[in-house]
């Protein structure tokens, strides 16, 4: 995504596609401003070989299908009936690579924390390299 016509299109494409206003106030919600895009963290760094505007769609992109599912799920779970509910947990994990590289998964530094990061971390599967 090299320009704001990039991401309109991009977000009019979502799902089985949103309307021009849901494009518009979703523009507005994430604006071009890299020091707020994803990776966070990086400041005004623009990762411009992946395009101009990459932070802004990383930003939406994490939210609609990593957060927004993660919350979603939490949510219908923990809203059962008192007789089928379960507990539920949701989590933040904000642990970068001690070394900066993450083997496998995104190995050109400075890497910061990716989805899947903490699995190693929660269900204790260290492996050695």
């Amino acid at each position: 995504m090299n320009n704001d016509n990039d991401v309109a299109a991009f977000l009019a494409a979502l799902g089985v596609g949103l309307p021009n206003t849901t494009v518009d106030e979703i523009m507005g919600l994430y604006p071009d401003d890299p020091s707020q895009g994803c990776p966070f963290g990086t400041g005004s760094q623009r990762f411009e070989e992946n395009g101009y505007q990459y932070k802004r769609g990383a930003a939406i992109v994490g939210d609609n299908i990593i957060h927004a599912g993660r919350r979603a799920t939490t949510e219908y779970f923990s809203a059962q009936s008192e007789r089928q509910r379960k507990s539920v947990y949701s989590y933040r994990f904000d642990q970068t690579p001690w070394n900066g590289v993450e083997e496998l998964i995104a190995t050109v530094a400075p890497v910061y924390v990716t989805h899947y990061t903490e699995v190693w971390i929660s269900y204790n599967l260290w492996v050695n390299y």
